[in-house]
This record gives C-alpha cells, sequence and structure tokens, in this order.
C-alpha cells in the first residue's frame, strides 16, 4: 500500500479560492503479477471562499490478471452555482455570475460499474448511476425559465446502463502513452425509482503520445455527450469542470448535446 496526503490551496471558478484536503492509497490486489496496474482510492474534501463545499472520491480497481475491473465514484456538493439557461448564447452573457444566474445547488451521486475483459484490452460491463439535485434560493430569471419549470427544484435520477471499453494505456490512472476508448449508455427511468425517463450516451477518445524524454507526453481528447427524452435541466450535457473546460464555470454551457476537445501538453 502507498499512502500520500494531500493538503493544499487551489483556485476554480465555481468555488473561488479553496482549500483541499485527502489523501491517494493506491495498491496492487495480487502484488506478484507485475504488469496489473495499481488501483487507486482517492477523497479529497474541499471548502472554498464563497461558502462552497465539495468531497469527491473516487475508486478504480483491477483483479484478476486485470480481467476484472471494478470502480466507483462517489460525489457531494453544496454551493452557491450558476445557471445560465440552455443552449449556446445562454451561456455567452454574463461571462461570470451575477443575480441572473445565482443560485445554491446541493447534489449528490453514487457511479458504480464493473467491467470484464472479453478481448485483450477490450471490456464490457455495466453502471448505474443515482443522483440527485436539490435547487434554493432560485434568482426570478431562473425561476421563469421553460426548462427549469418543466424540472422543478427537486429532481431524483436512477439509471442503469452497458460500457464498452477499448484501453491500452500503459498506467490508466497516469497515462503516457496508449489509447483509451469508451463508449456507454444509460436508461433512466420511473420504474428503476428516478422523477424522469430520459437516456445519455457517453462517448470519450484520449489518446496519450510520448515526446522525447519519459516524462513528457502530448495528450488528447475528444469527448460528446448526448441526452434524449425528457432529460430535467440538472442532467444535461455540461462544458466547464475538472474534466473539460477547467476554467469556465460547470454548466455555464448547458445543452442535451455536447462535444469537447482538448490538447495538453504534460
Amino acid at each position: 500500500f502507498r499512502f500520500t496526503p494531500l493538503l493544499a490551496p487551489g483556485y476554480n471558478p465555481e468555488m473561488e479560492f479553496l482549500i483541499a484536503g485527502g489523501f491517494l492509497l493506491s495498491f496492487k490486489t495480487d502484488p506478484q503479477d507485475s504488469l496489473l496496474p495499481r488501483s487507486t482510492l482517492s477523497a479529497t474534501v474541499s471548502f472554498g471562499s464563497v461558502g462552497a463545499f465539495n468531497v469527491a472520491t473516487r475508486f478504480s480497481s483491477y483483479w484478476m490478471q486485470d480481467r476484472l475491473r471494478v470502480r466507483m465514484d462517489l460525489s457531494l456538493k453544496d454551493m452557491l452555482d450558476g445557471y445560465w439557461g440552455l443552449g449556446f448564447d445562454a451561456g455567452l452573457e454574463p461571462t461570470s455570475n451575477d443575480s441572473t444566474t445565482e443560485y445554491n445547488r446541493t447534489w449528490w451521486a453514487i457511479k458504480p460499474a464493473v467491467l470484464w475483459a472479453v478481448r485483450p484490452n477490450l471490456y464490457l460491463g455495466g453502471l448505474v448511476d443515482v443522483n440527485r439535485t436539490s435547487a434554493t434560493d432560485v434568482n426570478p430569471v431562473m425561476a421563469a425559465d421553460s426548462a427549469f419549470v418543466a424540472g422543478g427544484p427537486e429532481i431524483l435520477n436512477t439509471g442503469l446502463g452497458v460500457a464498452l471499453e477499448y484501453d491500452s494505456r500503459d498506467v490508466p490512472n497516469n497515462a503516457w502513452s496508449g489509447l483509451f476508448l469508451s463508449w456507454n449508455a444509460i436508461a433512466y427511468g420511473r420504474t428503476l425509482g428516478g422523477d424522469f425517463t430520459y437516456q445519455t450516451v457517453v462517448i470519450d477518445y484520449r489518446q496519450y503520445l510520448p515526446l522525447g524524454r519519459p516524462g513528457r507526453t502530448l495528450a488528447w481528447q475528444v469527448r460528446s455527450r448526448l441526452s434524449f427524452g425528457d432529460t430535467p435541466w440538472p442532467e444535461l450535457a455540461l462544458l466547464g469542470s475538472g474534466y473539460d473546460f477547467r476554467g469556465y464555470r460547470e454548466g455555464r454551457f448547458r445543452a442535451p448535446q455536447t462535444l469537447s476537445a482538448t490538447v495538453e501538453y504534460r
């Protein structure tokens, strides 16, 4: 087992200045298998200068000579947030939060997934997504928005899905080379205990190219999220998060479908 503690200041558009504490735990489910990726458990608790509170936990594990992969994401947020409305044009103005966009969001999500190797580097499995959003202190502009009125301030979503992944990365949790391509589809419904019936499809392509000496990597990602049916406003595709356009507030751009591309040098 390798344990790494974390305590550091930071900044992001949603929480502004923040202090984050947590840890990273890594281990091998079979220490005798030199080719088996290290499993990881990370947990972070963040407090922001605007009164924001965020908990993020991610577990990724590799079993049976990497034939079985088990993942679990747990998230919780209680923070002052922004809602610009639907579509690209709605997110253009204002460029930061003001009295027309602000509201308070309490949100939690649980997302387990289990995948089995059906071919070398090819995995097939199932996943579950349960999440809940509660919106309070809603501003008058948001309260009159048609998408918000249709969904309401309290929303529970429960979904079951299937995942197909191709993964040739050298180190899945911190890749220097290789390719990752995934497709997952989730169906949410009232029959599963949720408040709305809709479907989502996420396509994620990432590739890593070593440049010169070890440690220098050119990485790029193309990601698309598509939603269909009676999708409530919190579950529409977003741009702006720790996983895509980090400099934009999460949810500033919100739509049934999104497509983004990112290139970074490490």
